[in-house]
């Protein structure tokens, strides 16, 4: 965010008698029969809503729900979201047919102070996944003041968050939104180079760039998750049938070329747990990382290297951690072993990444830690120094 720049809280914008609109992430899974499978993000929001309509706001919820890309799909509508709102609240929710035009105009407008409507599903519209400018202007006609709460879906560029903004000429960010974006924004503008680095996941792609924008803070970078292989390749090591991805190779050589000359420790496994192809049982073993067998698959981190992991929390001051270290949500063994560590340590930790986070809440591990962070995406992107269009748009003159 550029010197000067004011990114606006919901209790500083003037609220009472106004027609606000709140753009939260109510994307919430629905099983068989239209139930919920996990609606952690509409009990999230519920204190936002609450400070809105406490104020004295007529609250205009937007979201989207699904993936109906720009199709009318009657098993997406927010019907469902708004019933266990309304449930939750113990206060009615409006939801009209549409998100723009005279219906849910008309409903807004006969609203009293402090009542609520959720729009349909903004999913169904097309324009709002092309950041279409009059698409956010016929938003921006149902309302006075804008308010972000959606900080996960600020990487992407959406009329509702992109462009809406300036056709309302008072906007904000909501709680949620303004304690992700302290806690990412001090973390990203710290001076401290006393940090631990974790880099998991899939794909090098994921946390490459991450581990660029921080590379001159780095005391030891950790490596893991799936897409160690590639890095182990790179380092001249034998990997079986681990997946490797060839065209990342040659910049991860650079990369630890790099970390050679500046003299900061890089842990790759000396130990892993593979399964075995031949294996019809698919047994996992676990073996030093220069004996993986020609057959054999990288699913986790040995206990060694976890060790190893763990030792390096007790001289850090902070630790940013993004990507599982085993192969997903099915193999945690490594990542529930480091994030324990991480929990009591000293060293102020930051998790960020959806599957990550998702880990952590399985583990029931996010009360413990210094900050889950629960953008994504956005929240990785953000700290490499990629500028968010829904985070520009809230902040410029």
């Amino acid at each position: 965010m550029a010197p000067g720049k004011k990114l606006h809280k919901l209790e500083d914008l003037p609220l009472e008698g106004r027609r606000v609109f709140m753009r939260v992430d109510l994307d919430c899974p629905i099983g068989p029969r239209k139930i919920l499978q996990d609606e952690s993000k509409i009990q999230a929001i519920v204190p936002s809503i609450r400070a809105a309509v406490d104020a004295g706001a007529r609250l205009v919820l937007a979201s989207h729900l699904g993936s109906p890309d720009g199709k009318r799909v009657p098993s997406l509508s927010m019907t469902i979201i708004g019933e266990r709102l309304a449930a939750i609240l113990d206060r009615d929710i409006y939801v009209p047919d549409d998100a723009v035009g005279d219906g849910p105009r008309k409903v807004i407008m006969e609203r009293l102070d402090g009542e609520i409507v959720l729009l349909q599903n903004l999913g169904f519209y097309s324009d709002e996944q092309a950041n279409d400018d009059l698409f956010a202007q016929r938003l921006g006609a149902l309302a006075d003041v804008y308010v972000n709460e959606a900080f996960a879906l600020n990487h992407l560029s959406l009329a509702s968050t992109a462009t809406l903004p300036k056709y309302l000429t008072v906007n904000g960010a909501g709680p949620l939104f303004h304690k992700e974006f302290k806690r990412l924004n001090a973390l990203k503008t710290s001076l401290d180079s006393n940090l631990v680095l974790i880099a998991g996941g899939e794909t090098v792609g994921g946390t490459f760039d991450l581990i660029q924008a921080f590379f001159n803070r780095i005391k030891t970078l950790v490596i893991g998750g799936p897409m160690v292989a590639t890095w182990l390749a790179a380092n001249g090591m034998r990997v079986g049938l681990s997946p490797v991805e060839a065209d990342k190779v040659e910049a991860v050589t650079s990369l630890l070329g790099r970390a050679r000359l500046r003299g900061f420790d890089v842990i790759l496994p000396k130990d892993v747990a593979i399964i075995r192809q031949a294996d019809p049982d698919k047994k996992m073993l676990v073996g030093p990382v220069n004996q993986i067998p020609d057959d054999g698959i990288i699913v986790d981190l040995g206990p060694a290297t976890i060790r190893e992991i763990n030792a390096s929390f007790a001289e850090a001051s902070t630790v940013l951690w993004a990507g599982e270290l085993g192969r997903g949500l099915d193999q945690l063994d490594a990542t529930e072993a480091v994030g324990k560590a991480l929990s009591k340590c000293r060293a102020s930790g930051t998790i960020v990444g959806d599957n990550l986070a998702a880990a952590m809440k399985m583990l029931m591990l996010t009360p413990f830690l210094g900050h889950v962070s629960t953008g994504g995406d956005a929240s990785i992107r953000f700290l490499e120094g990629v500028s968010l269009p829904g985070l520009k748009s809230l902040v410029e003159d």
